[in-house]
């Protein structure tokens, strides 16, 4: 079983405490529940330690949960946990604010039961463990395709460098084999000659 640890930010405690024993009857993840009632002290929580999911309430003091996702996203980027929005207000406009804000999921408060949290819970923390492990690999295939790069420009510099020392010697052994083979510093036998031409 997967452990999940899960940030409730949210200013009702009797509702905190409903939610925190739908999540602590959860069979699919072993799970650990931290609750916040302040989300200005929920932002300074989220960069202290790891959070594998973010319950929060819409309706939060001094800030909306839109506003307080928006400020997370914008202070954690890709590190950011992902978030399941919590809200008495029916209202759709809610729900729009909320995905625009980056939230996993949206859940109203009156219709929150275990298997739905649970599974909405499954599907966030699945998805968002899934996207993490496909940016880890692209990391991964970053460095090694640096790393090729480099060492492509290594051998390509090698080859550079052994064909510039070579090339000069190599003109001026053929100019000495032509001098001999065209008899300029004087005869030379058949054999001689077949010698330098197989050298030429």
């Amino acid at each position: 079983v997967a452990g999940a640890h899960i940030l409730m930010v949210d200013d009702e405690p009797t509702y905190v405490a409903l939610i925190t024993r739908y999540l602590e009857s959860n069979t699919q993840y072993e799970i650990t529940v931290d609750s916040c009632y302040d989300p200005i002290d929920a932002l300074e929580l989220c960069r202290q330690q790891e959070y594998d999911l973010l319950l929060v309430d819409h309706n939060l003091p001094v800030l909306y949960g839109t506003q307080f996702l928006t400020k997370l996203n914008t202070a954690m980027e890709h590190a950011a946990p992902p978030a399941i929005m919590l809200t008495s207000d029916s209202d759709q406009s809610v729900v729009c604010d909320a995905l625009r804000a980056d939230a996993a999921d949206f859940l109203s408060k009156d219709r929150v039961s275990r298997s739905s949290l649970s599974r909405s819970i499954d599907n966030v923390v699945s998805k968002h463990r899934l996207q993490c492990s496909v940016l880890q690999s692209a990391a991964e295939l970053q460095i090694a395709n640096d790393e090729l790069t480099s060492r492509n420009r290594e051998i390509h510099d090698f080859y550079q460098n052994v064909s510039h020392e070579v090339k000069t010697p190599l003109a001026a052994a053929r100019e000495f084999i032509s001098i001999l083979h065209d008899g300029i510093m004087g005869p030379t036998s058949t054999e001689q000659n077949e010698i330098l031409d197989l050298a030429l």
